[in-house]
C-alpha cells in the first residue's frame, strides 16, 4: 500500500521539478502549508485521502525541488509545462522502477502566492499494484509563518 501510495504522490510531487525550467510556475512561498489530497482511483477502497501541515523553509523547498529535477531528468522521456491563461499545464511521461510507465497529465491554478489547486490524471502501464488509472486533487494553503520564526 505504501508504494501505491508513493506512486500515486510522485506525480505532484515531480510538479515542482518543472519550477527550475525556462518557464516558471510560481514556487511556494517559505512558512507553514495545509495540504489536503483527494484520490480517485480503479478501486476507490485504495484512495486515502487526507490533509496534512508541514513547516517548509527555503532550504527545503530548493532541496525539494531539485530532487524531483533529478528524478525526472533521469526517469522521464516526457516533462512539459506551458501556461495556458491562469493554468500551468504538465505532460510527463515517467519511468518507475524501470518496468512499469506513469503518464501524467495535471493543471495546477494559483491563488496568488498563498494558495494552489492541482488536478492530475494518472495512467500506469502496465496497472500499478493493480491500478491503471487514477485522479488526485490537491489543494495546498499558506497557513502563515513557521512557529519559532
Amino acid at each position: 500500500m505504501k508504494r501505491f501510495l508513493s506512486a500515486l504522490l510522485l506525480p505532484a510531487l515531480l510538479f515542482i521539478a518543472v519550477a527550475a525550467r525556462a518557464l516558471e510556475p510560481p514556487d511556494v512561498k517559505p512558512g507553514l502549508w495545509q495540504t489536503t489530497i483527494k484520490h480517485a482511483t480503479d478501486n476507490p477502497a485504495s484512495a486515502a485521502p487526507g490533509t496534512f501541515s508541514r513547516c517548509l523553509d527555503a532550504k527545503t523547498i530548493a532541496a525539494s525541488k531539485q530532487k524531483a529535477m533529478d528524478y525526472a531528468e533521469k526517469n522521464c522521456s516526457k516533462n512539459e509545462t506551458r501556461q495556458v491563461g491562469a493554468n500551468w499545464v504538465t505532460d510527463m511521461v515517467c519511468k518507475l522502477g524501470g518496468k512499469a510507465t506513469m503518464i501524467t497529465h495535471s493543471v495546477t491554478t494559483f491563488s496568488g502566492e498563498n494558495a494552489y489547486h492541482t488536478e492530475m490524471t494518472t495512467t500506469f502501464e502496465p496497472p500499478a499494484a493493480g491500478q491503471a488509472h487514477s485522479g488526485t486533487i490537491i489543494d495546498g494553503k499558506w497557513l502563515g509563518a513557521c512557529k519559532g520564526t
